[in-house]
């Protein structure tokens, strides 16, 4: 039996250490309207193909992950477009990553990435150093679908102050998120003069991982899973959180209804029990007054605020609300900010212009519910998933600058 047992796990070892070998990471560049849309139209119908970005207009490179199985047809559907290999074997990159961190130092690292256990022993002790006048709190918002604290860190100078929100870690693959937002909130609890006067002006609330059964997943099992883990049907597990918010435009635009497809709004908005959370902390908070709403993903180097969808969902005019000029202004000033801290270059503008039409999202939700007048989704530096831990500095300071300024400007 032991010899029987042991068997057993070194094959199941062997079997998530291999579950990337032979998938490619392509650059794929559309020449024209019709090839871009063929591109959308294999993101949102073929399961089997991840896209790590959007196509969204002509000759901007799109990041597909191919799996070996489906790597012919890919090629022959995409058939004269331009396209080069960027990773030969996803494997080979999951397997470095996973090696150094398993020679960490230490449990948890400020200035690494860290398991969704270390977090939680580093945000149990948070509150310990809150700066003096300033109250810190740690709660439990609600649960994940396996059982896991939503957390919320809280810091307030007192009453009658409205709220500034920051979450990240919707997408459970997007640890670069998960680092930067836990490098701002040690910042804020540093006493710093800049985190020190915001303060003064607004209470902080920090959802650093919004999906924790996902991001759990991506260090146990599979490192590119991107969804939350209930089971769907059809034997797969989640739905994209980033389009199951429960407002007018759900599952219109930019979703599959394939519960196996990485991009699947949920069988109903509002249908996963971390959206119900977030949901229920955005209702809780709106009566004192919600300014600003960061939701933190991973990558791209973009600044994007409402709206996700087009007019009448005709997939061709991206929709602007009333409110457009002040949001995009306020974004100018925030992208220049961040900018200019490593003369970078960040997108900015709606998030249907500039990636593509998606409806479901969390900053659409809390403007069109809850009137957030400046809800914005960042995507971070880099170019993949998977991306040095040197780049969490890096990271922190540029979107720092660019929180210090939409404090100053909004």
């Amino acid at each position: 039996w032991t010899t029987t047992l042991s068997l057993l796990l070194a094959a199941t070892a062997a079997l998530c250490s291999a579950q990337y070998d032979g998938h490619q990471l392509l650059q794929v560049f559309p020449g024209d309207e019709a090839q871009s849309r063929l591109l959308q139209d294999l993101m949102l119908h073929d399961a089997d193909l991840d896209f790590w970005t959007e196509p969204n207009r002509v000759g901007e490179p799109v990041d597909v992950h191919v799996p070996p199985h489906r790597l012919q047809a890919f090629l022959a559907a995409i058939g004269p477009m331009t396209h080069v290999v960027r990773e030969h074997n996803l494997q080979t990159v999951v397997a470095a990553e996973k090696a150094r961190l398993a020679k960490k130092p230490r449990a948890f690292d400020i200035n690494d990435f860290n398991t969704f256990e270390d977090i939680e022993d580093w945000l149990g002790g948070l509150s310990g150093s809150c700066p003096a006048g300033v109250t810190c709190q740690l709660v439990s918002a609600g649960q994940s679908f396996e059982g896991r604290d939503l957390w919320v860190f809280s810091m307030s100078k007192g009453a009658g102050r409205e709220v500034f929100w920051m979450d990240a870690t919707i997408h459970a693959r997007e640890w670069l998120a998960t680092a930067t937002i836990l490098k701002m909130m040690d910042h804020m609890v540093s006493g710093a003069a800049d985190a020190d006067s915001m303060l003064d002006q607004y209470d902080f609330y920090f959802m650093p991982v919004m999906n924790p059964d996902g991001y759990a997943f991506t260090w146990s099992s599979q490192r590119l899973w991107r969804k939350n883990r209930r089971p769907v049907g059809s034997g797969c597990f989640g739905a994209d959180l980033n389009r199951n918010f429960d407002y007018s435009q759900w599952g219109r635009e930019g979703v599959s209804s394939n519960p196996c497809s990485d991009i699947y709004c949920g069988p109903s908005g509002g249908s996963e029990p971390e959206t119900q959370v977030v949901q229920d902390m955005a209702a809780e908070l709106a009566p004192r007054g919600i300014p600003a709403w960061v939701t933190i993903h991973a990558y791209g180097q973009m600044w994007m605020h409402p709206w996700g969808h087009t007019v009448n969902n005709n997939g061709q005019t991206c929709f602007r609300g009333s409110d457009h000029a002040e949001m995009y202004r306020v974004a100018v000033e925030v992208a220049n900010a961040i900018q200019g801290v490593y003369n970078s270059n960040w997108a900015r503008g709606t998030s249907c212009e500039v990636i593509y039409e998606t409806t479901g999202a969390t900053d659409d939700y809390v403007k069109e519910t809850h009137g957030v007048n400046h809800p914005i989704c960042p995507e971070l530096r880099g170019n993949s998933f998977i991306v040095n831990a040197n780049q969490i500095d890096p990271s922190f300071r540029e979107v720092w600058a660019g929180i210090v300024r939409f404090v100053e400007v909004m």
